[in-house]
């Protein structure tokens, strides 16, 4: 009787643990992946147990939810056209403010049953532009002869169809101009594994002239930057590493704006203002000031470019970290501990900046 009972008992567990996660929703991805600020955009949020929608809850300031209505049966959305499942299919609109930080914006739905997990919305200051990945015998965008044309400074949309997809964008620019491009893949945080995406810069003859697979600043996303020689037309080039995509999803960002590789000092004091050398931009460095937030408002500031000449902002931003300590920048010559022995002691604590410059450099304090 007791071992019946006890067989009783784990039989309701496991039906009440089954039934109660197959009524968690589940938020697969956010469709499409972002949005420029200062517009109103319909976005399609895709999954499972997605039945009675109650709310959209944003993390980050400057995204209002204006609506939140669950999607099924036929449907045409930015250009599909399909069935969508019961609970498959959310359609929200998004008010993107004209101030809403660059960068990403963490977004949960909650319906009836629960929460689901946390999926990103990038926000960006280009209009966003449909990749037009035409039939094979219309001439797809996968040669330089057949690319698709894009105005500087904006958002491509784009999608890797099939393993061996290469994606081409022409873009006009001028001599001495920059000419810079970034992909946001592995940033969308999509459940489809990690897209490892290939980016590259081709002149108007197709000799390559920049190619990055991954990026220093943001991993498995590439960027590039160069100086166009000439006037004319460039051709930039998008396809998988190892040519194995999977459906991968991406923002192409391209333009005229600076894609900086890295910020000196990497951070400051809370509510102070910092005068922040940009780095790794083609056309040199530059300083730029910012005032940091409280300590109790972030402990990560998003920095973002802003080119002086041309006044285009860098599609997403650099981070710099937010310390309550007051900061201490190397002083060179600085190689040894003898060499800063008469040096002002400072006093703990203290966040002490510096850069490794060269093969073999030591930095010391």
């Amino acid at each position: 009787m007791n071992h019946f009972r006890q067989l009783a008992a784990v039989s309701i567990s496991l039906i009440a643990v089954a039934v109660a996660e197959a009524g968690t929703p589940r938020l697969s991805r956010i469709v499409p992946a972002g949005g420029q600020r200062g517009t109103t955009i319909e976005v399609m949020l895709q999954g499972r147990y997605l039945e009675k929608p109650e709310e959209v809850l944003v993390y980050e300031p400057g995204i209002t939810v204006e609506s939140v209505e669950l999607v099924e049966g036929n449907v045409e959305f930015r250009g599909y056209r399909g069935r969508v499942e019961s609970g498959a299919g959310v359609r929200v609109k998004l008010k993107i403010a004209d101030d809403c930080p660059l960068g990403v914006h963490g977004m949960r739905l909650r319906t009836a049953a629960g929460i689901s997990e946390y999926q990103r919305f990038n926000v960006g200051p280009f209009a966003t532009v449909e990749e037009d990945e035409r039939s094979p015998r219309d001439g797809r965008n996968d040669k330089r002869e057949s690319a698709q044309t894009v105005p500087a400074n904006s958002t491509v949309l784009g999608r890797m169809i099939e393993p061996t997809d290469v994606d081409t964008f022409r873009v006009e620019a001028k001599q001495g101009q920059r000419l810079s491009a970034e992909i946001e893949a592995v940033r969308l945080g999509v459940d489809q594994g990690i897209p490892d995406l290939h980016l590259s810069v081709l002149d108007a003859d197709g000799k390559r002239l920049i190619a990055a697979d991954d990026s220093a600043l943001f991993l498995q996303d590439p960027v590039v930057s160069l100086v166009a020689p000439k006037d004319g037309m460039y051709f930039v080039e998008v396809r998988h590493a190892t040519y194995s995509a999977n459906g991968d999803v991406y923002r192409l960002h391209v333009g005229t704006f600076a894609r900086p590789t890295g910020l000196y000092p990497a951070g400051g004091p809370a509510g102070k203002e910092l005068s922040v050398r940009v780095l790794g931009d083609p056309k040199g460095e530059w300083t730029q000031p910012v005032t940091l937030p409280t300590a109790e408002t972030s402990r990560d500031f998003r920095f973002v470019a802003v080119d002086a000449e041309s006044n285009v902002p860098a599609p997403t931003p650099n981070t710099l970290r937010v310390s309550p300590f007051e900061n201490v920048l190397e002083a060179e010559p600085n190689d040894s501990v003898e060499a800063v022995a008469s040096q002002s002691a400072t006093s703990l604590p203290i966040a002490f900046n510096g850069i490794i410059e060269k093969s073999g450099d030591v930095d010391c304090f």
